[in-house]
């Protein structure tokens, strides 16, 4: 079955609108929603809204997979809208979910997420096909579920430039003042509303195909046959010529090489399934042997997909993206043994069992979040004991002083653990729960009270954390009366000296501006300026790494033997580590008075 792209007229429009929407009531309702929300984080980005955007958005597949599953088993209307209103209450459910998670969305709420995003996907392309219709029913549906996301998202590109680029014109031409908004505003209905109202007219109205229906268009022949095979083939040639690398060398992999793996895996798999019915229509010798060979070709680089990751997680155990990796390693293993044992070679094989694994990635004790924990906890109590910090399933104090380096891994699982908000695990390792611990320093995080109560100390920590510095407000006016040289100075420790004169830069202890003048190779200090008390005042004023220079306070005065110096601060970061600080970057504007020049 091919689309027909003809213009069609006005009416035709509006009836097949009204169609689908009575066909497809629940996810015309989630684009509309999510177009909403859209708009709505646009104005303001608020929270709210986009958490809303997230449920609407996974209502599409989830309304779109329940309409298609119900219509496959030719269902009563009742029967189907009861369905429906379960699919509604799951995601309410998981909308209140996700409003009480707020702090935790980027961590561990988008990874979950798109899993299910994935499965729910996944379910739409395999549900009406669930014991019962032919694998070659299964193909052809999915091709012209394919054909039409494709189609519909190129006219949808076309009509946002086309109408943004009419709204441009009228606002130049009639300075109209147009907010620039309104071309976001445009992109959330026309992706939101007119794509999915396309997709879903030209979603199959039925699951069952006749042989004379089944076509292979020319487009999808020449992309599979001329472009992603010979592209997936070079993937093959570069993989295993790596592969022979590292026999020759007898070196373990490298890390990012099951990064590699993975997107040659789904570039292949995907023409795999675009190549699987091209057999049948062309008897090219390429495509011929990557429908028989792709699967055993496979095979061997997943194994190296697998020792790499294992070496990451055996080094430094398991994290949410290192799960991910090892969790599709395992996938893509059990996919190809069974389509080269297997004499079915039956494709719905891969969206179900996708969607299962993805699903058990999502939710449940073997979830990531919950894998990625465990061995997280795991390793830090390892730490322990090899600091001869723990006995009997608590933290016991030591005289063994900790290394720099397994202080580092200390705190840095600690902070990977706080920022799931899952440290109440560790309450069972103490006398009291980590959040009634002692605190310690300057400004007391439970992390540090945790490490303190472990016996570490925290001077020992390598990692920095970064305090942001700024004016309440730009700062457009000052005094300079009396300075004779004016700066727009941007200090950094990397910054470049110039070629020749004088010019100002961060000092060796870095709390300090030198002015230096360079004269070819030879560099003179001609006056230093410390900082020390300022940096040491917007330390202790700091919250949550951010200090506000209060009104007044940006500006900075400074007397040397030399010369003066006015400095008026717009932006500046701190690094933190223990109880020394130090400036990373300092930008203002700087006035000085040369005493030389009087």
């Amino acid at each position: 079955m091919s689309l027909d792209v003809r213009l069609p007229s006005l009416m035709f429009i509006l009836r097949s609108f009204m169609a689908v929407w009575k066909r497809f009531p629940a996810t015309m309702l989630s684009s509309v929603v999510a177009s909403g929300a859209l708009i709505q984080m646009i104005n303001d980005g608020g929270d709210s809204a986009g958490e809303l955007f997230m449920v609407a958005l996974l209502g599409l597949p989830v309304f779109t997979g329940i309409t298609a599953f119900c219509e496959s088993r030719n269902w009563a209307q009742a029967r189907h809208y009861s369905f429906l209103a379960v699919g509604a209450l799951l995601l309410t459910m998981y909308l209140r979910f996700l409003s009480a998670q707020e702090s935790m969305i980027e961590t561990v709420e988008l990874p979950r997420y798109m899993l299910l995003l994935l499965t729910a996907h996944l379910a739409v392309s395999f549900g009406p096909y669930i014991g019962q219709f032919s694998v070659r029913d299964f193909w052809e549906y999915n091709r012209e579920l394919f054909a039409s996301f494709v189609t519909g998202s190129v006219f949808s590109f076309i009509i946002w430039i086309g109408l943004s680029a009419a709204i441009l014109a009228v606002n130049e031409l009639f300075n109209l003042h147009i907010k620039e908004e309104v071309y976001g505003h445009l992109f959330a209905v026309v992706s939101g509303v007119f794509t999915t109202a396309f997709f879903l007219h030209h979603f199959p109205s039925k699951y069952q195909f006749e042989q004379a229906e089944m076509s292979y268009h020319t487009l999808f022949k020449n992309l599979c046959k001329y472009i992603l095979i010979p592209i997936v083939a070079l993937y093959f040639i570069i993989l295993y010529v790596y592969g022979g690398k590292i026999l020759f060398t007898w070196s373990l992999p490298k890390g990012w090489v099951g990064s590699l793996v993975l997107g040659f895996s789904i570039a292949g798999i995907f023409t795999y399934l675009l190549n699987y019915m091209l057999p049948k229509h062309d008897d090219s010798p390429v495509v011929q042997q990557y429908h028989r060979w792709f699967w055993p070709v496979l095979l061997p680089l997943v194994l190296l997909l697998l020792v790499a990751i294992g070496r990451r997680i055996g080094d430094y155990g398991v994290t949410e993206s290192r799960y991910v990796v090892a969790h599709a390693g395992v996938w893509l293993m059990l996919a190809c043994l069974y389509f080269v044992v297997s004499k079915t070679d039956n494709i719905k094989f891969i969206p179900i069992s996708l969607s299962l694994f993805a699903l058990v990635a999502s939710v449940g004790p073997l979830s990531m979040l919950n894998v990625s924990t465990r061995s997280q906890i795991g390793e830090l109590q390892e730490l322990l004991e090899n600091n001869k910090r723990w006995a009997d399933g608590k933290v016991k104090q030591s005289l063994v002083a900790v290394s720099i380096e397994d202080a580092e891994r200390m705190n840095s699982i600690l902070l990977y653990l706080d920022r799931r908000e899952v440290l109440d695990q560790l309450d069972s390792w103490f006398d009291v729960p980590v959040s009634e611990l002692p605190e310690v320093g300057r400004v007391s995080r439970l992390t540090e009270n945790i490490l303190a109560s472990m016996g570490v100390d925290q001077k020992e920590i390598a990692e920095n954390s970064t305090i942001y510095v700024s004016p309440n407000a730009e700062v457009r006016s000052g005094n300079i009366r009396g300075f004779n040289t004016y700066y727009s100075i941007s200090i950094f420790p990397a910054a470049l000296a110039p070629a020749r004169g004088k010019y100002f830069a961060l000092g060796a202890d870095k709390k300090s501006i030198v002015w230096r003048e360079r004269r070819g190779t030879r560099y003179e200090n001609l006056e230093s300026f410390d900082l020390s008390d300022a940096v040491n005042t917007w330390v202790e004023g700091s919250e949550s790494g951010t200090y506000y220079l209060p009104k007044g306070k940006e500006l900075l005065d400074y007397k040397g033997e030399r010369a003066e110096m006015r400095l008026f601060i717009q932006d500046a970061s701190l690094d933190v580590r223990g109880d020394s600080v130090t400036i990373s970057r300092l930008n203002g504007l700087l006035f000085l008075k040369d005493k030389h020049n009087n």
